[in-house]
């Protein structure tokens, strides 16, 4: 069975000045996608967008690993990051493997 993979779109909105970074790429369960952003100080919503649930895993700085797992495929998973110049680390990878496969019993 081939892996689920879903393209996974970001995007860091600086809330002080509207600046915003997006990036593309395509996860798996088996094979994340890894984004790194440099954010200056202040407040930065870093939203994954609906259509796949997804679990987004960031690290601020080399800190300790958040996970962040609310939402489910019909609403944008968004994290809220507080810093003062800092390098983010994202994971980001489907909550599940993705649909079941579809088959046809023809003895049903």
């Amino acid at each position: 069975m081939r892996a689920f993979t879903a393209s996974t779109a970001i995007s860091a909105t600086q809330i002080a000045s509207g600046k915003i970074l997006t990036a593309n790429a395509d996860a798996s369960k088996e094979k994340p996608a890894y984004f790194t952003a440099r954010i200056g100080a202040g407040t930065t919503a870093i939203t994954a967008f609906r259509g796949t649930d997804r679990i987004i895993e960031y690290t601020v700085n080399g800190g300790s690993v958040v996970k962040v797992n609310d939402k489910d495929e019909n609403s944008d998973e968004t994290i809220t990051i507080t810093v003062n110049d800092a390098a983010v680390f994202l994971k980001v990878c489907p909550a599940s493997n993705g649909p079941e496969p579809s088959h046809q019993c023809n003895e049903c």
